[in-house]
């Protein structure tokens, strides 16, 4: 590999692959805790409401705000399942280091790269084990089935 299609290759997959994952690792970052927020704020908010909708003005349906409070709960913790924000969001931001990482390596010619005749093509060959072993887990992370507990297992038989 020569200095021209190294050069290409670190300007149209590797620098495009880190902003893609620094990218959606914020991105995901951003979801999971807006959810959780809502969560939290309208967890705590219900037996507020509850508790208090005897004295509150009576005119008002305190119950029914109860009900979708709970309800906006509810929403948000099954986004929060389905959609694995938390886990997607460190899998990406471990994978953006990860790579920012290997870059450094080679620049310094360190670890794997003190000692090989092609550092250019194991700088290639790495980055894309790294962003292979990424889709492998990525699909794992939107695939994986919820254990039951340790109460309802059926011992490993």
């Amino acid at each position: 590999m020569n200095t021209t299609e190294f050069e290409k290759y670190l300007s149209e997959r590797y620098k495009k692959q880190r902003k893609w994952y620094s990218d959606k690792a914020a991105w995901n970052k951003t979801r999971y805790q807006m959810l959780q927020w809502v969560a939290l704020f309208f967890g705590a908010l219900t037996p507020v409401l509850i508790a208090l909708r005897e004295s509150l003005d009576p005119r008002i349906p305190w119950h029914i705000a109860a009900l979708c409070s709970s309800a906006l709960v509810v929403f948000a913790s099954s986004v929060l399942k389905a959609f694995k924000y938390q886990e997607t969001w460190l899998n990406y931001r471990t994978t953006s280091e990860v790579l920012k990482k290997e870059l450094y390596f080679y620049q310094a010619r360190v670890h794997a790269y003190s000692n090989t005749a092609s550092p250019e093509q194991l700088f290639v060959s790495r980055v894309e084990a790294i962003v292979s072993r990424e889709n492998a887990l990525w699909v794992d992370t939107v695939t994986a089935k919820e254990k039951p507990p340790a109460a309802f297992s059926d011992g490993g038989k």
